[in-house]
């Protein structure tokens, strides 16, 4: 159900972050499981799923906001305690252009950067409540600090870029996610224009009502039109952790302490709302099947 920009996105974050994509198999999703089907059931006609639809319809109605605004979600299971969680990315594409009769259309990335590299990257995550009759938010906090985040002009994790293996700690199980932007920042170069792009890394943790999320890499670079295709380049990163920093290429790649694996499926916003039991569903066999992608 994943639509081709959204892969090809996450293609671009699994590749900085070191994350193995698994081989796509087609196949039907089937939950044998009658508790789980209840909870997807009970999500699918939650008001926090139609809220999220609604808003989508409201952002991308407004004639004077020059932006496209969507949505993928994921079900999942992060803390292994058998009630679904609903994850929400929300990404804002802003139109790269330069304004003016110098504008030249074949020497930027335009519209090719704006499907690929959102500008901003937001998201809400819900847990099925102890007795399955709702959704209860989680408070999104940045681990080191304990705030809640974005913090103005900060990043964001996608919510929906979850990697299937978690590093077990214990009781704790922690993921990796990542997410990547445009800055807004742009460089004339001779005849080329690149515009300044981010990836970064996170790793996201479940502990009671919050879900924690810490950075613990970022590249950054440009991507600029070259022969009619977008073409993303890095040349630095960062171990946010270790605070080594790197050329692109050299150096360890970054985030290896954390095993490889899949990633999760997720279900775009219109596949919700033609058929949300059968989006959520998709996205759940997604979760228990090493990241399966689905057709509807």
């Amino acid at each position: 159900m994943m639509n081709t920009v959204k892969k090809t996105m996450l293609s671009v974050c699994a590749a900085l972050t070191a994350l193995a994509l698994g081989v796509p198999t087609h196949a039907a999703a089937e939950i044998f499981d009658p508790a789980i089907q209840a909870q997807i059931d009970m999500i699918a006609a939650d008001p926090a799923l139609r809220a999220e639809l609604n808003t989508v319809h409201i952002r991308n109605s407004n004639p004077k906001e020059d932006i496209t605004y969507q949505v993928y979600a994921a079900v999942t299971d992060l803390d292994a305690d058998g009630r679904l969680e609903l994850l929400f990315c929300r990404q804002t594409f802003v139109p790269a252009r330069t304004a003016g009769p110098e504008r030249n259309p074949d020497l930027e990335p335009r519209e090719e950067l704006s499907k690929l590299f959102p500008r901003h990257v937001h998201g809400a995550a819900y847990e099925v409540n102890e007795d399955g009759t709702r959704l209860m938010p989680f408070t999104i906090v940045d681990a080191a600090t304990h705030k809640s985040i974005p913090y103005a002009g900060g990043s964001f994790p996608d919510l929906t870029s979850v990697q299937l293996t978690p590093r077990i700690d214990g009781d704790r199980r922690v993921y990796r996610a990542s997410s990547s932007r445009t800055t807004g920042e742009k460089m004339v170069e001779g005849d080329s224009v690149r515009y300044g792009i981010v990836s970064e890394g996170y790793t996201l943790e479940i502990q009671g009502r919050d879900l924690l999320v810490s950075r613990i890499g970022m590249s950054t670079g440009t991507a600029v039109m070259q022969g009619g295709f977008l073409v993303p380049t890095y040349t630095r990163s960062k171990n946010l952790v270790t605070g080594a920093e790197y050329a692109w290429g050299d150096g360890p790649f970054l985030f290896r302490s954390i095993e490889d694996g899949s990633l999760i499926d997720p279900v775009f916003w219109t596949d919700l709302e033609r058929n949300p039991r059968e989006a959520l569903a998709a996205s759940y066999y997604s979760w228990t099947h090493s990241g399966t992608m689905l057709r509807g």
